[in-house]
């Protein structure tokens, strides 16, 4: 289970000042339109790992895909993930809206997605 938590933590930050809870916002939005984008197919699957914390062995045997299947969905979805994360902080930096703690949270992220 770490692993999964070493793959997606840093995605979920802390409500401890005004400035995390903006973020967090921020981030809830990004993650929604995130996870509209995605196949039903692809939600699913990225759901059930970093949501429900479920085994790649667990969801491909539910699914009746092979686990190299799945860890190749996970691999994409973070992909796309990723491009939507840095695309946003491009967007905030040159807006100049949520800058700081943002920047290096997005920057945290991307370096959990090992990307």
């Amino acid at each position: 289970m770490s692993l999964i938590f070493d793959e997606i933590q840093e995605c979920i930050p802390s409500l401890d000042s005004t400035e995390n809870i903006v973020e967090e916002i921020a981030l809830t939005d990004i993650l929604n339109r995130f996870l509209s984008s995605l196949s039903l197919e692809q939600r699913k699957i990225f759901m059930r790992r970093y949501w429900y914390l479920s085994p790649i062995k667990e969801i491909a045997t539910e699914y009746g895909m092979s686990e190299s299947k799945i860890k190749m969905s996970l691999f994409r979805s973070r992909n796309e993930l990723k491009k939507l994360l840095e695309k946003e902080a491009y967007l905030c930096m040159k807006e100049k809206k949520l800058l700081g703690h943002w920047e290096m949270s997005i920057i945290s992220i991307l370096r959990r997605l090992n990307l």
